[in-house]
This record gives structure tokens, C-alpha cells and sequence, in this order.
């Protein structure tokens, strides 16, 4: 069996994929974290069932943070890099520079955010809730709850969790708490991927699952 830690391939990544299904009794699917920027067009091609769309740094510079104007920054090159996309998938973490900047200072309301989460919705993407800000000194999810509230006001329908893991004692942390939070705004459902289509899974079952 392929070890995914060392392939430094698509093709690879996605036949160790297609392996592993093969080898394990439950449904796997392909994916992939790609950073994208207005300046990149090239787009990985392969067997994707869909895509976590990230932006992580700027033309200007890769520390977003020591920028005069650093959520401007970020948000201006969030529109100018979303484009349409071969894949379905999310807009990844959302607000993720809280984590880097001074004090944690928050994302705050404004037009040109307003601007990138229209544009996710109009491009048929949508956002995840990134469960690693709570491994943060801030304590709280990316993007903010208000944010996810504001998506949901402008026309956003898809929302899908991920504990962002970098490392595999984390993988699911925080997963849970992230359903109880969307059930209380009011989000219905949360979505994952196969085969190109956005397949619903309702956010009360998946409760009651973590609680059995």
C-alpha cells in the first residue's frame, strides 16, 4: 500500500486513493487543498471528486500579515483568484489570517467581503468551516459565525467541516462542535462531493450519530 506522506504526485495521490478503496470496507473519496492566486491559472487534473479552494498568500507577499493593510490584501486577492473551477468543492478557511495577524484581530463587515462571498456563491462553490481555529489562541472556527450567517443572507448554499489536519491525531477534531454551531444558526445541512455533484447530508442525523 502506497504511503500518501511520501507522493510527490497527483497521479500518485490519486492512485493510492483508488488503492485504498479497494483495500478498506467504507467509502473513500478524492480531494485535494489547492492554494490558489490570481496569478496561477494552472488547475491539477485528475479523478477528483473535489477540491478545498484556498488563497494563502498575495502577489505582494507570501506574509500576508506584515502588509500595511493585510485583510484588504487578502480579501483583494481572494475575488481576483476565484474564478470558475473544473471541480466542485469549498472556498477553504475563510478569515484563516486571524491566526497570523496582531492580536488575532478579527475579519470585520465590508463591502469587498460581501464581494468574495457572492462571488463563491455565483461560482456554484462553496465555504468550509475549518475547525483548527480552535486550535488557536483565538478558540473559534474560520471563517466567524456571522461570516457563515452573511454567505448563507447573500445566496451561499454549500457548507461542508474539515478539521483541517496536518497530522493524523487531529483528524475530526472539533467536527462535532462545528455541526452543533451550524445547527443553531440555522444551517440544515452540510454537503461533501462525489463525482462531481454536491450530495446533502443533514446536520441533525449526523448529531445524533456523534451522540449515539
Amino acid at each position: 500500500m502506497p504511503d500518501i506522506a511520501y507522493i510527490h504526485s497527483v497521479d500518485d495521490y490519486v492512485k493510492a486513493i483508488q488503492s485504498m478503496r479497494e483495500a478498506y470496507d467504507f467509502e473513500l473519496l478524492v480531494g485535494l487543498e489547492l492554494g490558489i492566486q490570481s496569478t496561477v491559472d494552472e488547475i491539477p487534473q485528475g479523478d477528483f471528486d473535489y477540491m478545498i479552494y484556498s488563497v494563502h498568500e498575495v502577489p505582494e507577499s507570501y506574509r500576508i500579515e506584515r502588509l500595511p493593510d493585510p485583510w484588504n490584501s487578502y480579501l483583494r486577492e481572494c475575488l481576483a483568484a476565484l474564478r470558475p473551477m473544473p471541480y466542485p468543492g469549498f472556498f477553504g478557511h475563510l478569515d484563516f489570517l486571524r491566526r497570523y495577524v496582531e492580536g488575532h484581530e478579527p475579519l470585520h463587515p465590508s463591502a469587498l467581503l460581501d464581494q468574495v462571498l457572492e462571488k463563491i456563491a455565483s461560482l456554484d462553490l462553496g465555504i468550509e468551516v475549518n475547525t483548527s481555529g480552535w486550535r488557536h489562541p483565538f478558540y473559534e472556527q474560520n471563517p466567524q459565525a456571522w461570516i457563515i450567517e452573511r454567505f448563507v443572507e447573500l445566496g451561499g448554499r454549500y457548507i461542508t467541516v474539515g478539521s483541517d489536519a496536518h497530522s493524523k491525531d487531529v483528524v475530526g477534531e472539533g467536527v462535532d462542535e462545528a455541526l452543533r454551531l451550524l445547527s443553531k444558526l440555522g444551517v440544515p445541512e452540510v454537503f461533501y462531493c462525489k463525482q462531481g455533484d454536491y450530495e446533502p447530508l443533514p446536520i441533525t442525523s449526523l448529531i445524533s450519530a456523534v451522540e449515539m
